[in-house]
């Protein structure tokens, strides 16, 4: 990126003037100092110096880093002290293109002044009511008199002499030391230095329309005067600066991304800038290929919509005669809409619409398929348990029955309906209960295992980044942990002491019977079923439930497997917002922070007594992205991975439930034609 700088600002100096450039480093490469240092070669009055701040870098120790930002954007405060014989310096940051000659800036007088700036039309315009939480940050922790006159930090003009007669830079580590800066250093000089800011043109820092949303989304909320300053400016820039996570080197669309491009070819480094393009762009976590539908899909999805209809009012059917059901979709949808309005409320849906439009099909399809993936894996578990009990099954069929216990999952609070209902569709295909049952119990409990030990694994290893992530939802990741890890431990002791279950179940039919729910009349004036022939079956059950436990117990490969795909299972899950993120062409939070925090947001959010967590799940997953995505694309990376990862799985698995229903019903009649024939 520098080399790129360098090559637009030796394309503007004047013969008349000496440029002496000073790089702050602290592990530039040898091999690339040399290459840097060729570019000045034939320019007689440029010199180029690299200053090395590693002996400074423990002083960083106790700074706020966060977002896309690093260590060295903290250098800045470092500046009177490390050139110490230096009254005046432009400073400028390296993802930047220069128009103009800066020696121009240069000029500026400071007398009186700290620094010479630009004002900030972004910072404006989140103060202005597009991130409603940014008035009361600067206004409480910030503390500035006048927020208007919030200036950006990627061009300063230091009046160093200025500085080291007002601060010292032990003084400014000290009060950079003491808040969690949003905006880190840019906050901290904002604060420090306000009322003595000389302001200059913004053409000076021209910063570009970042995933094109910050000139018509953030930027349109700023006050008037700044508004007009920034698209003046646009016209005729004398700096660009590419501020934000998102960088021409891997985005083809980026704004300003052709004048960057122009110098770019110039660079020594041109060669690795655009090898790296290039593999970004093949490889389809983060290019891919734009897919057109043609005449033939088109017929294709009319024919799918015309079956969906039929299926629909299949459903509506079968949901007259089912009250429990009606009332359970009718709570889904709710909740459902409730959440869609208060994640869209404040939302800018035009920046949202325009950045989706630059999110990469390649990522896109990868999302869909880890999402599909996650449920089939369960599917998977049911093939490899039944075939290992000698039952001969088909892969697609155990597939189908995930698909089932995903969408009953998905309609009941905390998952409770999934699993009956999978047991009760085995059952239907010939299936004992008892089997089932037992291989259901085995899978939640190592799916439940799983999570807990990435509980603690993630706690242990990033408390820090868990807490900060969530919030003030942190402690729903301990109750996430409570609840998984109870469920572990009683599902342990179903397995392990089958007798217990006889015991329970026997007093649950007791209870039943005392309240007569069983043993009632029936509608045409028989006895109902005496309780202890409900006791018989209880008993036939546990002794097919301890032959099936004992026949797992001594089949130690089934724990090994059972593990490794339900790890694999549950990364699915926790690798989504990774590829939604980088399909969107952000770079500069580590995989394994993205990682972290998606598996904080789905133990924290997963068992809590809400239809397929909704609602609880999109809050917290905007709390805990928010210092992560910036602007529209926080709201775009959650509606993206939400409606993939669980409403387009579910509309899929209604296709399945609807399906079994139908067969089930098919079956039905054929039997009882059979009977009547009999």
């Amino acid at each position: 990126m520098f080399s790129v700088l360098l090559t637009s600002l030796l394309s503007h100096i004047s013969p008349k003037r000496n440029y002496d450039i000073i790089i702050l480093e602290s592990d530039i490469t040898k091999e690339s100092k040399d290459l840097l240092l060729e570019m000045i070669k034939r320019k007689d009055n440029v010199s180029l110096r690299f200053v090395n701040v590693s002996a400074y870098l423990s002083t960083f120790n106790a700074l706020f880093i966060h977002l896309h930002l690093k260590m060295e954007t903290w250098y800045r405060l470092l500046l009177p002290d490390l050139l110490p014989d230096y009254e005046k310096i432009l400073y400028l940051d390296c993802d930047m293109i220069i128009e103009a000659d800066v020696a121009e800036l240069y000029d500026t007088d400071v007398s009186g002044f700290l620094l010479a700036a630009t004002r900030d039309p972004d910072t404006a315009g989140l103060y202005g009511g597009y991130d409603p939480a940014r008035k009361k940050y600067t206004h409480e922790v910030m503390k500035m008199k006048d927020p208007a006159n919030y200036f950006q930090a990627g061009t300063i003009l230091f009046n160093l002499e200025e500085f080291r007669k007002t601060y010292t830079t032990e003084e400014m580590l000290k009060f950079a030391a003491s808040e969690k800066w949003k905006l880190m250093d840019q906050d901290v000089l904002n604060c420090l230095c306000e009322g003595r800011v000389k302001y200059v043109d913004m053409s000076w820092n021209v910063m570009f329309d970042m995933l094109r949303y910050r000139k018509n989304g953030i930027i349109a909320c700023a006050p008037k005067e700044t508004k007009k300053a920034y698209h003046e400016a646009r016209k005729h820039p004398k700096i660009i600066h590419f501020a934000g996570p998102q960088k021409p080197t891997f985005s083809g669309s980026c704004d300003f991304g052709d004048v960057f491009w122009k110098y770019a070819v110039k660079s020594p480094f041109h060669d690795r800038i655009l090898a790296d393009k290039k593999r970004r762009m093949k490889d389809p976590a983060f290019g891919g290929i734009k897919r057109r539908i043609n005449y033939a899909s088109t017929k294709f999805a009319a024919a799918t919509i015309f079956q969906l209809w039929s299926l629909l009012l299949f459903l509506w059917r079968g949901l007259k005669k089912n009250k429990k059901i009606v009332f359970n979709f009718a709570l889904f949808f709710t909740i459902m809409l409730i959440t869609l309005i208060f994640v869209l409320r404040g939302q800018d849906m035009k920046g949202m619409f325009q950045t989706m439009g630059q999110m990469s099909s390649g990522c896109l399809l990868i999302t869909i398929a880890l999402s599909f993936l996650n449920v089939a894996s369960e599917g998977i578990m049911i093939f490899f348990l039944m075939r290992r009990m000698g039952k001969k099954v088909n892969l697609f069929r155990c597939i189908s029955y995930s698909f089932i216990g995903f969408f009953y999952s998905g309609l009941t609070p905390s998952a409770t309906g999934g699993q009956p209902m999978q047991i009760y569709q085995m059952k239907k295909d010939g299936h004992p209960v008892s089997e089932t049952t037992v291989m259901m119990l085995l899978i939640a409990f190592f799916n439940k295992l799983i999570v807990v030990i990435v509980a603690f694994t993630i706690f242990f290893m990033a408390r820090s980044t868990i807490k900060d992530s969530l919030g003030i939802y942190y402690f729903l990741f301990f109750v996430g942990i409570v609840i998984n890890g109870a469920i572990v431990v009683v599902l342990l002791l179903v397995m392990l002491f089958p007798q217990f279950i006889r015991f329970i179940m026997r007093k649950i039919i007791e209870l039943l019977f005392r309240m007569h729910i069983l043993g009632r009349k029936k509608k045409d004036g028989t006895n109902g079923k005496a309780i202890e022939a409900f006791y018989d079956d209880i008993d036939a059950f546990i002794g097919r439930y301890r032959e099936v436990v004992k026949f797992m117990l001594s089949h130690k490969s089934v724990f090994i497997v059972m593990l490794i795909v339900t790890f694999i299972q549950r990364a699915t899950i926790f690798l989504i917002t990774f590829f939604i993120y980088m399909g969107l062409g952000l770079s500069g939070t580590p995989l394994f922070t993205l990682i972290i925090v998606q598996a904080a947001v789905t133990i924290a959010c997963d068992m809590l007594p809400l239809p397929g967590a909704q609602g609880i799940t999109e809050i917290v997953y905007t709390q805990a992205y928010a210092n992560i995505f910036p602007g529209p694309s926080l709201g775009l990376s959650m509606i993206v991975s939400r409606g993939i990862s669980f409403y387009l799985v579910f509309l899929v698995s209604l296709g399945f439930a609807v399906s079994f229903s139908i067969q089930n019903r098919r079956n039905e009649i054929l039997e009882a034609q059979a009977a009547d024939e009999k």
